[in-house]
């Protein structure tokens, strides 16, 4: 199930989220442009979710739209798409149930149009380890059904300490940093504009040494027109 794209991803990926869900909708023939200027402007990398929108109109129905009509950019693009969560809710269910559930119908609506290279669970389930969550999808890639796991939405320090060696963590929109010399990361840092709005916001998380103890970090900026503001939280975390 590999995808030419994946050795030719971008630094700038395109979010999908406000094209389905949120006021302000663009139309199709607005979304769908949008969609391949991106493209033609080198970002080839693709984030949409099962639940940005309803279970009728989300981001795999857009992406069926936007494949159907410009097939041949299918293996130009990769493809991260998020679920995990009961139907037409924000309630995650990263049971083995539910998250076949939510590729079989993610693939169901792409309609073999494209593949999907990269799947999240897009909150962690309290109620289920996120190991044996882990495990379905693994199976799933196994299967041909997925290109490979993600995260999203998860405290980021699990994978400082090494815990887990995943392709596609996220914390929002973020990006992992590597050192140079191949270890643990650095530190992550998202930057997020409002599509239709006039907001940008950007955060850094990261570990410093306050008071001679390591703490996690997290630095904001959120931008609005003219104003903006700053802030700067520190993290005590339990063992």
């Amino acid at each position: 199930m590999a995808n030419p794209a994946l050795q030719t991803v971008g630094p700038i990926g395109y979010g999908l989220m406000r094209l389905t869900w949120g006021p302000n909708l663009l139309s199709q023939e607005e979304a769908l442009k949008l969609m391949n200027t991106a493209l033609e402007s080198g970002s080839n990398f693709r984030n949409g979710g099962e639940f940005y929108g309803t279970p009728e109109r989300n981001s795999l129905h857009m992406l069926f739209e936007y494949f159907s009509k410009y097939p041949e950019n299918a293996d130009k693009v990769f493809l991260s798409i998020k679920g995990g969560m009961k139907p037409g809710t924000l309630v995650p269910d990263c049971s083995e149930v539910g998250l076949r559930r939510s590729v079989d119908e993610c693939i169901k609506v792409l309609q073999g149009t494209k593949s999907i290279d990269l799947f999240q669970f897009a909150r962690v389930d309290k109620t289920i380890s996120i190991e044996d969550s882990i495990r379905v999808l693994a199976a799933l890639v196994n299967e041909g059904k997925i290109g490979g796991i993600g995260l999203s939405e998860v405290l980021v320090t699990k994978f400082l300490r090494g815990q887990y060696n995943l392709p596609g963590i996220q914390s929002d929109s973020s990006t992992l940093s590597i050192g140079p010399d191949g270890s643990n990361p650095d530190y992550i840092h998202d930057f997020v504009r409002g599509v239709g709005a006039n907001w940008v916001a950007e955060q850094i998380w990261a570990f410093e040494y306050i008071d001679d103890q390591r703490r996690l970090t997290r630095r904001i900026c959120v931008t609005e027109e003219k104003n903006h503001e700053l802030g700067k939280l520190i993290y005590i975390l339990s063992s």
